[in-house]
């Protein structure tokens, strides 16, 4: 009986992960922060565009500048406490490949359903789509993409492993 291949697993490499992530956090932090001076209906600001929400009513400024903020800080937040529990973001087995997003969402796409590899500057992207769409497969919510510049391992080693299991496919050079 053949014994299954430990996965291997990839982290964020940590300075990276920290310095993207202190960014986001920091400004979404700030635009919280904002958020909440923007309760006081005497607030006011001089902006050189978007004048209309600091002059719109609190109720209606405040919220806008919590979600706005909000979005920004939780990537972030997310990135930062990867880097600090040095948790895998990638993860390749006998099965298929999975990767988490930046937000967080688990991709996974077993090998066989694998019918494209693209390559494109700093990233791998796996895709069971084929033909390329426009670039649109970072958003469709189907292909795995691994970000090679963030992660702890070369190019070369992701490769490796993919060609293993899918020799098939032909990986082209980075564009």
């Amino acid at each position: 009986m053949d014994t299954p291949n430990p996965p291997l697993v990839f982290h964020y490499v940590f300075w990276k992960a920290v310095l993207f992530g202190v960014i986001p956090a920091a400004l979404g932090a700030g635009m919280i922060w904002i958020g909440v001076l923007a309760l006081d209906p005497t607030w006011t600001a001089e902006v050189a565009k978007g004048q209309f929400l600091v002059d719109a009513p609190p109720w209606i400024r405040s919220p806008v500048m919590f979600a706005t903020g909000a979005f920004v800080f939780v990537p972030g937040l997310r990135l930062l406490i990867a880097a600090a529990t040095h948790a895998s973001v990638v993860s390749m087995d006998d099965r298929g490949v999975s990767a988490r997003t930046i937000f967080g969402r688990l991709r996974h796409l077993d090998w066989p359903a694998v019918k494209s590899v693209k390559r494109k500057k700093n990233q791998i992207i796996l895709s069971p789509v084929g033909a390329d769409t426009l670039g649109q497969e970072i958003w469709d919510r189907i292909s795995v993409v691994l970000d090679i510049g963030m992660l702890d391992a070369p190019a070369a080693e992701l490769e490796a492993h993919i060609r293993r299991h899918r020799p098939d496919l032909v990986i082209p050079a980075p564009a």
